[in-house]
Order: structure tokens, then sequence, then C-alpha cells
């Protein structure tokens, strides 16, 4: 039988069950009491009360009075608060909509009062509030909750996430006495944030004891973990015991996606046009669904979720995939971490399965039999594979008309996505067998940096320009001084022309036939490559300084390993090479044919330019696959003799409107994070120090050498500190000189960053605001801590005086 056909309408909140009629609020703490939590006594009169209230049933304050003069006790001191069945929902928290009355002492007191927080319903704000809701969910029933009062010490509200940001973070807020001091008395409460364990930020005075507020955190993290949501909870301490008074699911969390551009700085740096946009992210994207469907099974994820431009700067939304790692109880960056670009300050929970990961189980152990015989299928693939470059040659553009043009950038399109594929597994499981490996070696007390993974191996040299450049720059240097002193002054077309010295002009051929696919960023292929440039490729050959060979490190059978786990260090030494290798032979092979997009569009361009569609041919990349596809089908009715439908807008208008908005956004400072999907406000403020992610130790201080891409190659010189953009292979012919490296993106994996360590020089990547640097600016690097400090006028004056 029901409370209500017992005729109760006053019942005590335990851990039993109860009625849907307490309302929400008196809900939650019966969860709270369910799950062992010390809450205060307390007791609901459902809204059925409320209902015959509204009926002018008078009887009803008698019953009422009868059953509290029953339950509670003639001297207690009682909190009388609201529990409305629209309260503390994810569609609306009402949140100091109704009345709550403290301090409340007596049977006629506690009556009067439950009267208040009756007629508050009436109130203009609640009623407001009730119509923005959706109709269905606008139907008011109001219970109230009577709960002992607690005698606080301390008192205050709990977090279990950043309710602005979402972060994974534990706020506390807390005053000394009564909570209600922190509504009624404006009194700042002291606040902690702490972050998987560790304290984020905390007061350097507080009369409260760290204790407390350290177990306040464990429960909160507790209950969330236990409830499965973030919630926000009020809490009393009384000198001996944590209460928890209140509990709600945090609504301002509710489908708040969180944008990180911390892979962003990997896969895509920099500004992105809007063609790259449209190219690039349906592709990756693709291959991320893939490769998360292959994890987890079906799903609802979408490539354009994943990703948002803010500033023409790419930012992938971490939420989502935050999504997928709960699955498997794993930290939300989990694949900045397995990328290597999460600083180890920042990382989160450690792994805690699930039972839906064990549900998965025989899923993840065939995904993991699939990526481990990856390698096996990349062998028999890549042959196939490596035809791409040569079918869509940039030659073959010529006389192609526009619809030809387009037919063949789909197709390359197409034909892309199986080389994007390995180009993102490739990388995440050569880094998962470095950290494997990484194991074994400290266990040999040997540093990673100072391991020779590829010794005795060749092959992957032949991806990388660094070597034959230092072939040619040797080959420059023995010729004699007069023909050494005419080439640096000549052009490449009158370099090929000069007598006498055929063997040379040959390698230099050969060079830039074999690399000049490269530019200064592999991503981007409106980038110009060096095929285009072949004056700035001489001058790298004739001005650069002959490359040191890299010094010798310790090898594989150096290594003193255990017999024990010898078997396994082998075997993970063997993966490591060979995934290193593949990495170069499909990175050098997706970046020749992912350049191939540049011939084939600007070919197009210079169609449209030619029918006045566009003021240059390079305007193309300010469009979109769709914009150019409507342009396309336009041009194709019109020689058709069809009715073309005419343009939605003047794209050679937009195109130039887009690109003076990239150049207004080009110095921009945005965050590493940026929560929800409103671009955040711009910051320009310098300071003295910029700070970015440490990737190889050491320290160093010299004049920056700040290079935005080959045309700049030639002015580095021994000694500096080379300050670039993001890393890319054709980079990293300019290390042999520097001492330290400033990245603007890049990780623990990307090339800037290995090839700092290889040539123990520290790096620090990821810096924002690093390529607003000057020529010639003293700096200190420091790979530890990963910061970059800037020298004043009066050091560097004081620097140049001591040297």
């Amino acid at each position: 039988m029901s409370l209500l056909h017992r005729g109760l309408y006053v019942v005590q909140i335990n851990d039993q069950r109860q009625p849907k009629s307490v309302g929400n609020k008196a809900f939650n703490i019966h969860q709270l009491m369910q799950r062992g939590l010390r809450v205060p006594k307390t007791y609901a009169v459902s809204w059925e009360a409320y209902d015959r209230y509204l009926q002018d049933d008078d009887s009803i304050l008698k019953l009422l009075s009868q059953q509290l003069m029953e339950v509670l006790e003639p001297a207690g001191v009682y909190a009388v608060r609201s529990s409305a069945s629209v309260e503390d929902t994810l569609e609306g928290s009402f949140a100091g909509q109704f009345k709550t009355i403290l301090d409340v002492q007596g049977e006629q007191a506690i009556l009067m009062a439950i009267l208040s927080v009756w007629s508050s319903v009436n109130s203009p704000g609640v009623q407001a509030y009730l119509d923005k809701l959706p109709l269905q969910q606008r139907e008011l029933h109001m219970a109230v909750i009577l709960q002992e009062m607690v005698n606080p010490l301390v008192s205050g509200v709990a977090f279990s996430r950043n309710p602005i940001t979402g972060e994974d973070e534990v706020i506390v807020e807390a005053v000394q006495g009564a909570g209600a001091a922190l509504v009624q008395d404006g009194i700042t409460p002291l606040r902690w944030v702490n972050r998987s364990g560790l304290w984020k930020s905390s007061p350097q005075h507080s009369p409260i004891g760290t204790g407390l507020i350290e177990m306040v955190c464990r429960q909160t993290r507790q209950i969330a973990e236990s409830f499965k949501a973030p919630v926000d909870l009020e809490w009393v301490y009384d000198g001996h015991e944590l209460f928890w008074v209140q509990m709600r699911e945090i609504p301002s969390l509710k489908n708040l996606e969180t944008y990180s551009n911390r892979i962003a700085k990997e896969v895509l740096p920099g500004m992105i046009k809007p063609l790259i946009w449209s190219i690039n992210i349906p592709l990756i994207n693709s291959v991320w669904v893939e490769l998360l469907t292959e994890l987890v099974g079906k799903n609802d994820l979408k490539f354009d979720d994943l990703a948002k431009s803010f500033y023409y700067r790419t930012y992938f939304n971490v939420s989502a995939l935050g999504r997928v790692w709960d699955v498997f109880g794993m930290p939300r960056e989990s694949l900045e971490i397995m990328m290597g670009i999460l600083p180890r300050s920042e990382r989160q929970q450690k792994f805690k399965p699930t039972w839906r990961m064990m549900r998965l189980l025989p899923r993840l152990l065939l995904f993991a039999w699939k990526k481990w015989h990856l390698g096996k299928r990349f062998e028999v693939d890549y042959p196939r594979l490596k035809l791409l470059p040569e079918h869509y040659n940039w030659q073959n553009t010529r006389n192609q008309n526009e619809s030809e043009l387009w037919v063949e950038i789909n197709r390359l399109y197409r034909d892309l996505y199986p080389l994007v594929y390995y180009n993102i597994n490739i990388p995440l499981l050569m880094g998962f067998y470095n950290t494997a490996f990484a194991y074994f070696l400290k266990k040999a007390e040997v540093d990673p940096a100072q391991f020779d993974l590829m010794a005795g191996m060749t092959a992957h040299l032949e991806y990388a320009p660094d070597i034959p450049l230092r072939d040619l720059q040797h080959d420059f240097h023995n010729l004699d001084p007069a023909t050494q002193q005419y080439i640096r002054q000549s052009s490449y077309v009158e370099f090929q022309q000069l007598p006498g010295i055929p063997q040379f002009q040959e390698k230099v051929s050969s060079f830039m036939i074999r690399f000049g696919y490269l530019s200064d960023s592999g991503n981007d292929f409106s980038s110009v490559p060096w095929r285009e440039k072949p004056d700035m490729v001489l001058k790298l050959i004739t001005q650069g300084p002959v490359q040191e060979a890299h010094k010798a490190k310790v090898r594989y059978e150096d290594l003193n390993l255990p017999r024990l786990t010898s078997h396994w260090a082998n075997l993970l030494y063997r993966k490591a090479r060979k995934f290193r290798l593949y990495r170069e032979q499909i990175s050098s092979l997706y970046t020749q044919a992912y350049g191939s997009f540049r011939p084939y569009l600007l070919a197009l361009g210079h169609h449209f330019t030619a029918r006045g569609l566009l003021s240059e041919p390079e305007d193309i990349f300010y469009l979109d696959r769709l914009e150019i596809d409507e342009i396309v089908s336009y041009i194709v009715d019109e020689r058709n003799s069809a009715p073309a439908k005419q343009l939605d807008q003047d794209y050679g208008l937009l195109a130039k409107i887009r690109k003076a908005e990239l150049i207004s956004c080009k110095d921009v400072h945005l965050p590493t994070l940026i929560y929800g999907n409103v671009p955040p406000l711009v910051d320009t403020n310098e300071e003295d120090k910029l700070t970015g992610v440490p990737t190889s130790r050491g320290y160093y201080t010299g004049p920056t050498r700040v290079v935005h891409g080959l045309e700049d190659f030639n002015k580095v010189k021994p000694g500096d500190v080379l300050v670039i953009p993001f890393s890319d292979v054709s980079w990293s012919v300019l290390f042999a000189q520097t001492k330290a490296i400033i990245a603007e993106s890049g990780g623990m994996l990307s090339h800037s960053s290995i090839l700092a360590r290889e040539y123990q020089i520290p790096a620090v990547v990821s810096v924002p605001g690093a390529m607003e640097l000057k020529d010639d600016m003293l700096v200190t690097v420091d790979g530890y801590r990963g910061e970059v400090i800037l020298h004043t006028k009066a050091e560097i004056q004081q620097n140049e005086g001591s040297n």
C-alpha cells in the first residue's frame, strides 16, 4: 500500500525505496544515504499534500500538523527547503527560485515555513523560469524537505568537475560557520582546486584545516564516480563529522564541448585555409571515427563533430573523444598521452577498468591483434600505394578542363584514405612500441635519448633530406673556390647551364626530383614545394655549412638485460625499429600524394581566374570543396548550353574577405583549451617568459633565429636558437648548427623533438607566440621546465660585455 493510501504525507528519507512524490532534491538525498554517506536526519512533505492545499482542502494543514508532531523532535531545529518536481534537473536547476528557511523550531513554525515554500511557487521568477521549459516539463509539483540543522564549524560546497570549463578537477569553497553566510553576508569563501590528488590552487593562509578539505575532495570524487555524473554538493562539518546536505548533477556541463589544440599542433599546425580544412578534416577525422569504431563498436561519432576551427586554427573535440575513453575507465586525455603531447604535470586519473570494458574485452583483443599485425598489412599494401604520386603527377594537369580536373581531385581525395589510415595508425603504434621498449631501457639504466634505435639500419634514411643534403654540401665545398663563388651568385637555371661540373649538377637535379615534393608544411597542400623554389634549395646547398654526423650512442648489443626479460625487450626493439621505418615510409608517401592536390587545384584556379571568377589562381585555397563544386557545376552547365543556375555569391570577393581575415588573425593568441563553441576573446598581452612543453632536456642561452620557411634557412648561424612554427621532415637540415629549439607547435614525437634529443640540445615545443619573437633576441631555453626566458636589453648588453 502506498504512503498516500495510508494517509501519510510526511515521509522520512532513508536508504529504503522512496515515493516519487518526495521530489528531486529529497530523492538525491536518499541516493546519498543509499551509498552510506552521512546525511542529517531528513523528512519530506510529499507533493500530494501541496496538491490538496491547492484544492482548498483546509484539512490537509491539520493532518500535516499531526504528522509533524509525531515524527519531529520538539527541540529539533530544521532547515525547510523546496523539493519540486522540476528542481535540480539537467533542463533547469531552479537554484534560488524557491524559498529556503533555516533554523526553524516547533511544529507551528515549521508548518508556516512549509506554507512559505508553497507560496514561492507563484513568484514571478519561478513563472519566468517555467516559461523557458518545454511545455511537457512545465507541470510543477512541490514537495518540501525538513532536514535537521547541524551546528556547523565549517560549511561549503564542492564540485566534482569545474562547472565553467568541465575540467576534471574538484573545486571546494568553504567558510567558517553556516553556509548561509556565503549568500546573506556576502563573504568571499576560501577556495581550493584539486587535480589528480594535487593542489592546483589553495589559500595561502587558511583557518580551515587541509585534512578536512582533502576528505571533502576524496568523498566528492567517490560520489561522482558512484553516480557516473559530475555533481555539485553542499556539506557541513560540526568539528567531528562531515555531513552532506544536498546533491545535484551539474547542469552547466550538459552538452559542454571542450576543444584542445594539442593534437592539432601535431597533425594540422598553424593557420588552416578553408580549402585545406574542407579536405583535411573529413579525411583525417573519418579515419579517427573508423579507428574508434574498431575499438568500441557502433557509436554516434561523426567526423565533423571531432574538430572545430577557431580563428582559422584547428581544435579537436576532446569531450567527444573523452566519452569514448570513459567506456574503458581511461583518462579523457588518453590520446594526447599516447601521442606524447600532454605534459606529465597535466595528466589526470589513472586507468580504472569499467564493467563495460569487460564486456568489450573480445573486441579489444581483436583490435589489439589487428594492430599487432598492422605492419604486415602495410608491407603488402605499400608497393601498390607507392604508385599513387606517379598517377597524380603535376604534369598531368596540362590541357585538362575544369570538370576533368575536378574529377581527378575527387578521385585523389578517395585514393588518399588508406594513406591517411596508415599515417595515423603507424605513428600511434610507433609511439606505443617506443614507450614500451623505453621501460626496458630504464631497467637497464639507459637514457632512451642516448639509445640508437636504428643502429645498423639505413633504409629509413632515404626518406629524409638531411643526409643527401650533407653529401651535396660536401661535394660543393670540394669544388674550386671560383666555381663555388660563381654558383653562389647564380640562379638555379644559370647553375644548370654552367660547364665543367656535370656530376654535381646531376646530383643536385636528382636531389630536386627526389625531395622536390617537400614544403614548409606537409599538412598544407597550399604550401609552395621545393621544386617550385629551386633557387632557395640551391642556396641551401651552397651557403649552408657542412653538417656534422650524429654522435655515437648506446646500441642494443650494449644492453645488459636479464634473461627473463630479454625476449620481450628484443621483440619490442624489433617492433619499434620496424615502425620507425614504416613511419618514414608512410610520411614520405603521404606527403607526396597529398601534395598532388596543389598542382591540380592551381590548374583549376587558373581556369577560374581566366573566367574572371577569382583575382588570382591561389585564391582557390580560400574557398571550400562545396563552393568549388558549385562553380564547376556552373561552368559545366554553361559549356553544355544548359540553363545554368546563377552562382550563390561572388566567390572572388569571398576569397578576398577570407584572405584578409587570415591576415588579421595571424597574431591572435589562443589558449590550449577552449570551452564551448564560442570563440574566446583574443589575448595579445606579451610576457617576459613563454611557456610550452619540454621535449628535450638541457639549458642554453643564445640569440634567436626565426625561420618561417625555406627562404629563411640560410640565415641560421652556428650557435643560434632555432625558432620555428612547426616541425616537418624538411626542417631537419637545420638542426646540426643550432643549439636549442623553440617550436610553436609539436609534441614528444614531432620531428623537432626527436631530432633535438638525437642532437642532445634543449627543445621546448607548443609555445604560444613563439613566432612573434624577432631575430637576435637573447633567450634562455629551459628544456626541463618548458620555459623560454626573454632577456632585457640590460641583460643583452651584460651578455655582450661578458663575451
